[in-house]
């Protein structure tokens, strides 16, 4: 019985947490989304400006998804160089990472009190004369409705420690290869790397603790970086030559880096990595999580720097423009 209660909760909650996401990235989208395609092409083609950008529109948005989106359809169209869709796109990927920092928030019993903005964001839309305020009233419910789920959630997380059955489940996929692999999949599922990760950040435990522990999420997260970038390459197929370079790019970088961080962490003898985490990050083992996610990006956006110009070449290299003499517009 206490299996199928904390499953029903799951499910509960699992449904909540989405919706909340996609009403907040949805109101978010359509408060700011039409001023980030007005911005986005007069940045100049500096690479601390376009990741900087990046990382302020993902934040803004919620999510690295709708940034990426926006950038196929820029560079697709000509409007910005590849150059620039990378750096913006490398930066996304910093901006992301807010919202695992939001659910770590969970971890701090404030939940309760964050949940009643779910009701301040209905008043604001049912109140609201303008739409600017009734979209801004439709990312607040959804702010509210992500702590309310997060409350089941971890409602019904706690009824599975208790009947064992995390201990059961994760006891044998302690692989790293299968860990990144599951934050691949779950990523492309649910389209969004930043739901997985809350969820990732909200079950995991500490090192030795049983079911889910933080080095386990370290490997689904990396995972989920990799994943991300099928939203990408969904909105490339189908367009020209430059958007699949874009899209390219992404997924050369986001996988170069969590190749990168998942060897060094394979390298390492887990006691002595959870030790790392909670040593330079935080000890709670949510804000373990949220800033190594932060710090992986923002450390592979920095390793990058030198390397822009060469992976866009090399995406071009790789991805050849058939167009018949047609040419590409592109503000270098």
């Amino acid at each position: 019985m206490r299996y199928l209660s904390a499953a029903f909760t799951l499910i509960a909650g699992l449904g909540v947490f989405l919706t909340g996401m996609n009403m907040l990235s949805g109101g978010l989208q359509s408060a700011v989304g039409p001023a980030l395609k007005k911005r986005l092409p007069r940045l100049p083609d500096n690479p601390l400006v376009g990741m900087s950008a990046g990382a302020l529109a993902a934040a803004a948005v919620n999510g690295s998804g709708a940034v990426a989106l926006t950038v196929i359809g820029l560079v697709n169209a000509g409007i910005i160089s590849l150059t620039q869709a990378v750096n913006i796109i490398i930066g996304a990927n910093i901006g992301t990472t807010l919202s695992g920092l939001i659910v770590a928030l969970e971890s701090l019993d404030i939940t309760v009190y964050l949940s009643a903005l779910s009701f301040a964001g209905l008043l604001l839309t049912a109140l609201a004369r303008r739409p600017a305020l009734k979209r801004a009233g439709v990312a607040v419910t959804g702010l509210g409705l992500i702590f309310t789920g997060l409350s089941l959630l971890s409602a019904s997380a706690a009824g599975f420690r208790d009947t064992g059955l995390f201990g059961l489940v994760f006891a044998g996929a302690k692989s790293p290869f299968l860990l990144v692999l599951a934050g691949v999949l779950l990523t492309a599922v649910f389209q969004s790397s930043a739901a997985v990760n809350g969820l990732i950040i909200l079950v995991a435990v500490p090192y030795g603790a049983g079911g889910l522990d933080i080095i386990d999420g370290v490997y689904i997260i990396l995972g989920t970086n990799t994943g991300s970038c099928i939203t990408a390459i969904i909105a490339s197929a189908g367009r020209g030559a430059a958007a699949k370079r874009a899209a390219a790019a992404q997924l050369i970088f986001n996988a170069a880096g969590t190749v990168f961080f998942a060897v060094l962490f394979g390298l390492t003898p887990p006691d002595m990595a959870a030790a790392y985490l909670q040593r330079t990050f935080s000890a709670n083992v949510k804000f373990q999580l949220a800033w190594f996610n932060l710090f992986e990006n923002l450390l592979s956006a920095a390793a990058a720097l030198p390397f822009i110009r060469p992976l866009a070449g090399l995406t071009e290299r790789l991805v050849r423009d058939n167009t018949d003499g047609q040419k590409m517009i592109l503000r270098e």
